[in-house]
């Protein structure tokens, strides 16, 4: 509870003492989710840290930490997701409003600052799909799927136009044979 690493998969970390802030869970929550800047490298990393309780007595912390560019290099993959679509990842902000974790395909500054209303409501409980409006105000498909272990929520979508193109491109061609 003082900050000690006891163990890492960053060697020679072992026994060294964690800045409060690189740790702190605020009071009545049970997790923390923050981006900083590592002072050792001047790389943003995502730190997420989780209270860890034995017999109802907090006993410690699970302290993960990601490079954020890695993270935002995969959700930044549009490959297979056409012109319009793009992967999101949301969590609560401390006005309980969902925001982007990382930049989005179309707002490259949205990370933290970015509501997506549309995943703080998302649950993929018998729907797979579902058509929404977007943060841009535009129609598309939405698959979403929470993530427990962060209280994140991991969305994919496309334009409605988009994914609807070819079926419009079927539908005019035969109308225009009958």
């Amino acid at each position: 509870m003082t900050g000690r690493v006891i163990t890492s998969t960053v060697n020679g970390t072992e026994g060294n003492t964690l800045q409060p802030d690189d740790y702190a869970v605020p009071t009545g929550q049970e997790s923390n989710t923050s981006v900083k800047q590592d002072a050792r490298d001047g790389i943003h990393k995502l730190h997420i840290t989780h209270k860890i309780n034995v017999n109802k007595k907090e006993s410690g912390y699970l302290n993960v930490v990601f490079r954020i560019d890695d993270i935002t290099a995969a959700v930044q993959d549009y490959t297979g997701l056409g012109n319009t679509g793009e992967t999101m990842i949301a969590a609560k902000n401390k006005d309980g409003k969902a925001v982007s974790l990382f930049p989005l395909r179309f707002d490259t500054d949205a990370a933290l600052k970015t509501e997506l209303p549309t995943l703080a409501t998302s649950t993929v409980a018998g729907n797979l799909f579902k058509q929404t409006t977007d943060y841009r105000g535009r129609g598309v498909i939405l698959t979403s799927k929470s993530i427990g272990f962060a209280d994140w929520v991991l969305g994919t979508k496309i334009d409605l136009d988009e994914a609807l193109t070819s079926i419009n491109q079927l539908r005019n061609t035969l109308l225009f044979i009958v």
